[in-house]
């Protein structure tokens, strides 16, 4: 029976969508968290306690009340060091799956729709980050096993959290670990190279 493979990597929404979304759950983990953090905080410098804002204002913490944009320089987020985010967009996986079934030479073939360039996991979570009104954040590379770590711990102590930080562990092994896919079988076939993943997109 002929077959054909298709390997796709992490599926993002259409790159022709005016609101893509980002499905990579460890983003969205990130996004949830730091949505109710910003509520709290911007809520602790309009209307909290004078000791809360004075103590917020000399860590350096300023709030632009007109677009609820929160400033915060002592906030530092860990980040793998080098590590990237395979992502492509569904529409390319799509176009590639139906030309590719539709060439006879694929017959017999695995064929891996993956980005070549996947963009660096700071960029996808400042992205995110930036998204939420967040200003000054600080970034800083760990190795990825200590990144790993730091996943692990975070979810025990975040009892309420864990079902959702454990699906975000699940793709800890996309982000803190190097992967390379030959893309012979597509230049053979004759299907270009995804998008790049830029912040426009």
């Amino acid at each position: 029976m002929p077959y054909i493979v298709f390997r796709p990597s992490i599926i993002m929404a259409m790159r022709t969508r005016e609101r893509p979304r980002m499905h990579f759950r460890g983003i969205t983990v990130s996004r949830i968290c730091f949505l109710f953090s910003k509520n709290g905080l911007c809520g602790k410098m309009a209307g909290g306690s004078f000791f809360a804002r004075k103590a917020l204002s000399l860590l350096g913490s300023e709030y632009k009340q007109k677009r609820r944009h929160p400033c915060r320089p002592w906030l530092v987020l860990p980040c793998p060091s080098n590590s990237t985010v395979d992502m492509v967009p569904v529409d390319y996986v799509v176009e590639s799956m139906v030309r590719g079934a539709n060439n006879p030479v694929s017959r017999g073939r695995t064929v891996h729709l993956t980005n070549p360039n996947p963009p660096l996991f700071e960029f996808g979570l400042s992205s995110a980050i930036d998204d939420l009104g967040y200003l000054k954040v600080k970034y800083i590379k760990v190795p990825p096993s200590l990144f790993r770590l730091g996943m692990r711990v975070f979810y025990y102590i975040f009892f309420p959290l864990r079902a959702k930080i454990r699906s975000a562990m699940w793709y800890l092994p996309y982000v803190a670990e190097k992967h390379r896919f030959s893309h012979d079988n597509s230049r053979i076939l004759g299907l270009s190279d995804p998008p790049p993943i830029t912040r426009d997109f």
